[in-house]
């Protein structure tokens, strides 16, 4: 008696597996479709870089580099700083410079 049922619970799997297996297919087309390439990373806006270092969007290279090297230091999680907080000064130094370079 437990062999049919064993049979119908690996059917069931099976299955279910194709399906899922088809929906991931079928949005991994559609994503990389959409946007060209299919990427778990999100950049910071760069007007949300600028408000983190707090410089003017204008600012030479130097101002911007010298700005994020004394926030880095300063939210050191050896000093008492926050991870989080070092983080994210390190993502908008790294919008800037993305930003800079599309410039030139």
């Amino acid at each position: 008696m437990p062999a049919p049922f064993v049979r119908l619970l690996v059917n069931l799997a099976a299955s279910s597996a194709t399906v899922v297996g088809k929906a991931f297919v079928d949005a991994y087309k559609q994503a990389s479709a959409e946007g060209g390439v299919v990427s778990s990373v999100k950049r910071m806006p760069l007007k949300e870089a600028w408000q983190i270092l707090g410089v003017a969007e204008d600012a030479p290279k130097e101002d911007v580099e010298k700005t994020y090297q004394r926030m880095f230091d300063a939210n050191n999680p050896e000093k008492g700083g926050s991870f989080y907080v070092q983080s994210k000064i390190f993502r908008a130094k790294e919008a800037i410079e993305r930003a800079q370079q599309n410039k030139a």
